[in-house]
């Protein structure tokens, strides 16, 4: 059991290399001077410099650490234990700072350890990255695809062994170390600048441009993670991409508008069987099963005008349907510089109702939840033709007719529909340039 207790206040100072950390605290009767203590706990590098207050035993030993500006406690768990025999000493202890944990921020923080993270990994590269994800400065060496998908830090909290309160630590760590990282997108960007340069010309022609994220970006909100939220990221290089996939998606949505718009259909087609969704779709998907249409359709796009095709032939001769193959395709975007990574919250106010176990009443407890988004980053976005399946003289001129109007309705689409999760209050949406 703790003998003497005292109460001071100071600054923490770490030497990173060495791995020491020490408290500094005026000396009363030497207001110009400071005195200084040894603290033998293991405080992050980051809190170099923080104004804390601190718990001192015999006036020599440093048991607790509370980092001011966040309310962060770091406590010896040995005191913790015998501490807590007694009741009268532990409300004396407790006062100003978190209890019942050896690190917390007035909550408990997860990890079997108290006060460092749990990796559920092989014992022979577990050691490796925890070493590692206590140095910020080696960590933004690794992979961010190996940190964020397979190096998440665990833990019970309340029965949960990946809870959400470790993902929304584990979130802002990362975004503080990956934000602005040039190394990593670097070598992605040379390596689609490489693929597009030695494209063949006879083959394929492609365009280029860049988009600016308006506000912020969500995508790969639901990839499979522990935390249930994640992010999509290049598997190789771990920069934040958007599938071509998604593109080509919100693009045939646009084309699919522009269909209906070009038919006249009003905003609100409640009762019209020609202005749906379904039935525009419906006649695309079975256009090259009626011989006369199909006929028709390959003598234009070996002979007419691009210009002289219908939309429905138009999205059919970019997108293609369960019959034919597009001739247009479209690569992931990638930043075109150094991505920013932000934390962001959404926050179910009905998390019983969401799980299926209740209705959603007013007395249930909101559920914050954090997630990653990317915000003011440019985007680089590419449109390939593939030429060679043009029976034509003048391909070369027709595939630029092609590439225009599928930049045409991706330009629109990003504008207007977005891309990637949440776009109903925000999120994915883009402006040129």
């Amino acid at each position: 059991m703790p003998g003497n207790i005292s109460r001071k206040e100071g600054r923490l100072q770490i030497n990173r290399e060495k791995k020491i950390v020490k408290v500094f605290y005026p000396d009363r009767k030497r207001p110009d001077k400071e005195k200084q203590l040894r603290v033998t706990m293991e405080i992050p590098p980051e809190y170099d410099g923080k104004q804390v207050e601190f718990v001192v035993e015999d006036g020599n030993k440093v048991i607790e650490v509370k980092i001011r500006d966040t309310g962060e406690v770091f406590r010896m768990e040995k005191y913790q234990r015998d501490y807590s025999k007694d009741k009268n000493r532990r409300e004396e202890w407790s006062k100003g700072g978190g209890h019942g944990t050896v690190r917390s921020s007035g909550k408990k923080h997860g990890g079997a350890n108290g006060d460092r993270p749990t990796f559920y990994l092989p014992s022979l590269v577990k050691g490796i990255v925890e070493s590692l994800y206590e140095d910020d400065n080696k960590l933004k060496w690794v992979n961010p695809a190996l940190v964020l998908y397979k190096y998440s830090p665990g833990g019970p909290v309340n029965g949960e062994i990946f809870s959400t309160k470790i993902g929304q630590i584990h979130f802002e760590k990362f975004s503080r170390i990956f934000s602005r990282q040039e190394e990593f997108h670097g070598l992605l960007k040379q390596q689609q600048s490489f693929l597009v340069k030695n494209l063949d010309e006879h083959r394929f022609c492609y365009e280029k441009k860049i988009f600016r994220v308006l506000w912020r970006l969500a995508v790969g909100l639901g990839t499979n993670h522990p935390y249930e939220v994640s992010m999509k990221l290049h598997h190789i290089y771990g920069v934040p991409i958007i599938p071509g996939s998604a593109l080509k998606g919100v693009a045939r949505d646009m084309a699919l508008l522009k269909i209906l718009e070009n038919k006249g259909c009003p905003e609100n087609t409640q009762g019209d069987e020609e202005c749906t969704h379904s039935k525009i779709e419906k006649g695309i998907q079975q256009m090259l099963n009626d011989r006369e249409k199909r006929d028709s359709f390959f003598d234009k796009i070996s002979n007419k005008p691009f210009k002289e095709l219908s939309y429905e032939e138009k999205l059919l001769l970019a997108f293609g349907n369960q019959q034919f193959s597009g001739i247009v395709v479209f690569l992931d975007a990638i930043p075109d510089s150094a991505p920013k990574f932000k934390v962001d919250i959404m926050n179910p106010h009905y998390p019983e109702y969401y799980q299926g176990k209740n209705f959603p009443t007013d007395w249930q407890n909101p559920n914050p939840i954090k997630f990653l988004t990317v915000e003011n980053t440019k985007f680089r976005f590419t449109v390939l033709v593939n030429k060679a399946r043009l029976n034509r003289n003048d391909k070369d001129d027709y595939a630029k007719d092609v590439a225009n109007y599928a930049w045409g309705v991706l330009k629109e689409a990003l504008e207007n529909l977005g891309v990637g999760a949440k776009t109903s209050v925000g999120y994915g949406y883009f402006n040129e340039g």
